[in-house]
């Protein structure tokens, strides 16, 4: 229509995907299929690319400690470095490589304000100093007991670090003395890939057996290291358990093997060990879920793209569990097909570049990709409310 502005026909545009949404989602309903439909809608997520000036491709690990973001990367088989950068805006700070810094092939990386673990898959940990970059100390040796560590954290004084080929040794925050290296079968470690502290208990996720499929998490007590429980079976859904996160109460774990509905997310009580659930298929739509992060009220899960061409970001009510929405290429066609309406008003293109890595930043959530950093800006005031299916 002449004189009409180009506004004009982006809400029209926008309108019609509603309506097709809505009559989509009648239809689906009528055939039997679940429909979530949530009281709020979400808002439109800005996005930009984080301008860190290096290349994050190969990124293996985060680590957030206040005003600063540290990202282990693996440069060849047994190289690798450590970069710095402002929480603020992404600006790159530092990058410590070279052989004086004595990180080989990082794995993981964790940090308690003074100081930084980094998990070396070579079999070592290298303590560096938060103020100035410059290395402690290298832990290694048969004493430590590591063998292909692949994940770290450090909490009230202790560093716990899994290895994929062993089992749990305890450090001492203070000095990098060994505590106990935890191993046997009493423990039920299976590959171990993942590692928090919460409710005064240390959870370990298992990757399982060598075929990927199955697993479990076992819990330890975070005062003397003894064995609480190991978690396992088809109630609790583990497959292949990637990685683990804890809030409010809650302990999420991503499960990647994509044999079951793309992949998915089991939920635990944090007191007991108890499942809750386990979230997958329907608008859940994860696609080999790989990170997960934290952020006040929601979880973020950063879908690699088995088959999603480019991956995705699942956004989840961490109160409950409910799917909020998820970002990728083609957002509202996805939650169209599942009648999941509020993804469809909440699309727009996300090109994440198959992410592995998510994290919390202040009020941002950092999102690694081959090709960048994407940073989604959250709108504090979208509550994010739901209904579980």
């Amino acid at each position: 229509m002449e004189g009409a502005s180009p506004g004009h026909g982006r809400r029209r545009g926008r309108t019609i995907k509603i309506l097709a949404a809505a009559a989509m989602a009648v239809v689906l309903a009528a055939a039997g299929e679940t429909v979530l439909v949530l009281h709020t809608r979400p808002g439109r997520i800005p996005v930009h690319v984080l301008p860190v000036g290096q290349d994050m491709s190969s990124a293996t690990a985060i680590a957030v400690d206040g005003s600063h973001v540290w990202v282990a990367s693996e440069t060849d088989r047994w190289g690798g470095s450590v970069t710095e950068l402002d929480a603020s805006d992404g600006r790159w700070v530092r990058t410590l490589a070279g052989p004086s810094y004595g990180i080989h092939s990082p794995t993981a990386i964790a940090a308690d304000g003074a100081h930084l673990w980094v998990a070396n898959g070579s079999g070592s940990v290298t303590e560096l100093n938060a103020g100035d970059g410059s290395r402690v100390r290298t832990l290694s040796g048969a004493r430590y007991g590591f063998r292909g560590p692949t994940a770290i954290t450090v909490a009230g004084g202790h560093v716990w670090v899994a290895s994929y080929d062993g089992g749990v040794t305890e450090l001492n925050a203070g000095d990098g003395s060994r505590v106990r290296t935890l191993s046997g079968a009493r423990y039920g470690f299976s590959a171990p890939n993942a590692i928090t502290v919460a409710d005064g208990l240390v959870w370990v996720a298992n990757e399982g057996g060598v075929d990927g499929r199955g697993g479990s998490v076992t819990e330890l007590n975070a005062g003397d290291g003894s064995w609480v429980r190991t978690l396992s079976g088809a109630r609790y859904g583990f497959n292949a358990p990637y990685s683990i996160a804890s809030a409010g109460g809650r302990i999420w774990v991503t499960d990647l093997y994509p044999g079951i509905a793309g992949g998915s997310v089991t939920e635990l009580n944090a007191s007991d060990g108890s499942w809750v659930a386990t979230l997958t298929g329907g608008c859940y739509n994860f696609d080999s879920p790989h990170g997960i992060a934290v952020d006040g009220s929601h979880i973020w899960v950063a879908n690699s793209g088995a088959s999603q061409a480019g991956g995705s970001v699942t956004e989840l009510n961490a109160s409950n569990g409910s799917w909020i929405q998820t970002l990728s290429e083609d957002t509202w066609m996805q939650s169209l097909v599942r009648g999941c309406i509020p993804g469809v008003v909440a699309s727009g293109s996300y090109h994440f570049g198959n992410p592995g890595l998510v994290a919390a930043v202040g009020t941002h959530i950092w999102v690694f990709g081959r090709d960048g950093v994407r940073v989604l800006t959250d709108p504090a005031a979208r509550p994010g409310r739901g209904e579980r299916r």
